[in-house]
């Protein structure tokens, strides 16, 4: 196999060729996988590891709630404590009869009982020295079943109120829970701009045994509206951020809606990044003088990114700036913009570039940083020939060669760039000079390798033969084989 090469001598361009041997093993479409059979209902159960009763939802005591001093003590009295008041009713334990001894057994078969009369969100047994005996105390919460959840009245999406009260219907529901729903609702409300809003919550026991309905009722009362925004940021900043910080979606006279807010100061934030303040963050503060409401946006916004380039001969600035992608505001500091400018000489095939960024506060401005990126091009490698190793002979490489040059033209850039114009217009245009010409960028996808381009180029290989039945099929990875130029051939050649 032949690979074209050429040498030149210091001070003149070597143009270098790549060798892409790529391995393509594939096994017959007899070789496919076979899914081996689901285990029966009875070797899965064989095979499941035993549970102690102590980690399953059965009532149990817990460790602590009973002294060891006080087990195998005489009971002499059973009582049983229900919490709250809404669902509290009598209750009596009659498995357990007093003068039996205390034990855990004793405790569970009491908590059983209780559970099995009524419905509880959770069962505690206690024990209290009482003479000669003790007292066993069976504590719970009482519970219900949410048949259905109604809302009424409110200004807020109802599914965004359901979701902040926490109730969904075929869950528990205790007293607490119920107490505990106003406060929460009304903050949420509060955050929303309505600081006055009042909550309304009612149980209605149903029909069917431990169900209930829960209906809430919101007014929601006047809204608490923004009497003045205040911008708090550097003026050496605010010199380059000027009119951006107007786009903060909040006004004046909008309602003081928290989450608005939120949206407001990470819209912001995203709008400084794309205008190359990388590191820029915004927030807010509140401010109530009576009833004044004031809205502080704190605008972190950073000096500015200036890009600088030193060493570029294949690309101008304008073409490296558009490289960089800064108004994606994805890339904060310039090591991050670097990274991105080394993937833009790879693309077209600069695989040696070296790239460093420096970033150097300006002398004269200080809401300016000059990210200065230091190019070493290197020269431009060209993919001369590719070697598909271990095909087999029924298979025609033209058609793998097809799908990568498929996902080379998807992934790699397809338009010429030039950063001085071309040997072939000036040549006509003023005549030969005589000496050699530089060459135009072009930008042939089957002639430049990446490693991304090519791994996906392989999956796209793997598919195809997946879709073929080689289930087994290994495809690359890619290699490349650098040609070296012989020490002794003439400069250019």
């Amino acid at each position: 196999m032949t690979i074209r090469s050429s040498f030149c001598r210091a001070l003149s361009r070597c143009r270098f060729v790549a060798f892409v041997a790529l391995l393509v093993a594939t096994f017959g479409a007899s070789a496919r996988a076979q899914d081996a059979p689901p285990p029966s209902p009875a070797r899965k159960a064989a095979t499941e590891a035993l549970v102690p009763v102590e980690e399953t939802a059965a009532n149990v005591v817990p460790p602590d709630s009973i002294d060891a001093e006080l087990l195998d003590l005489p009971i002499v009295a059973i009582e049983v404590k229900l919490e709250g008041k809404r669902w509290a009713k009598t209750a009596r334990i009659g498995s357990v009869k007093v003068g039996e001894k205390l034990t855990p057994e004793v405790a569970r078969r009491a908590m059983r009982e209780l559970d099995e009369g009524g419905s509880y969100a959770g069962l505690a047994a206690e024990a209290e020295r009482s003479g000669a005996g003790v007292i066993l105390r069976v504590v719970g919460v009482p519970s219900r079943t949410i048949a259905s959840v109604q809302i009424d009245g409110g200004v807020l999406e109802k599914s965004e109120t359901l979701k902040a009260s926490g109730l969904e219907v075929g869950s528990e529901v205790t007293e607490a829970d119920v107490d505990d729903l106003q406060r929460r609702l009304s903050a949420v409300y509060d955050s929303h701009g309505f600081p006055g809003a009042h909550i309304d919550v009612s149980v209605v026991d149903l029909d069917e045994p431990g169900e209930v309905l829960v209906s809430i009722q919101v007014e929601p009362g006047e809204p608490r509206l923004v009497s003045q925004r205040i911008f708090v940021i550097e003026p050496a900043w605010d010199k380059h951020v000027g009119d951006l910080k107007e786009s903060y979606e909040v006004e004046a006279g909008d309602r003081l809606d928290h989450k608005a807010c939120d949206e407001a100061d990470r819209k912001l934030t995203e709008v400084l990044r794309r205008a190359g303040f990388g590191e820029a963050r915004v927030y807010h503060k509140t401010l109530f003088r009576g009833a004044f409401s004031y809205l502080y946006v704190y605008v972190d916004s950073g000096p500015k990114l200036v890009p600088a380039f030193e060493g570029n001969t294949s690309f101008d600035a304008d073409q490296l700036t558009r490289a960089l992608e800064i108004e994606k505001g994805d890339a904060t500091t310039g090591a991050d913009l670097a990274t991105r400018l080394k993937r833009y000489y790879v693309s077209y095939g600069f695989l040696d570039a070296e790239i460093q960024a420096d970033e150097r506060p300006s002398k004269e401005d200080p809401g300016i940083v000059h990210v200065v990126f230091k190019i070493r091009e290197g020269s431009r490698v060209r993919v001369e020939k590719r070697v598909l190793l271990c095909l087999a002979k029924d298979e025609d490489p033209d058609d793998v060669g097809r799908e990568i040059d498929r996902v080379l033209e998807e992934e790699l850039p397809t338009e010429a760039l030039f950063s001085v114009p071309s040997p072939l217009v000036v040549e006509d245009a003023m005549g030969s000079r005589g000496g050699r010409r530089a060459e135009p960028l072009d930008v042939a996808p089957a002639a430049v390798y990446t490693p991304d381009a090519y791994a996906k180029a392989m999956k796209r290989v793997r598919e195809l033969y997946l879709g073929k039945g080689y289930l087994r099929s290994v495809i690359g990875p890619a290699s490349v084989v650098r040609a070296r130029c012989h020490p002794s051939s003439p400069p250019g050649e």
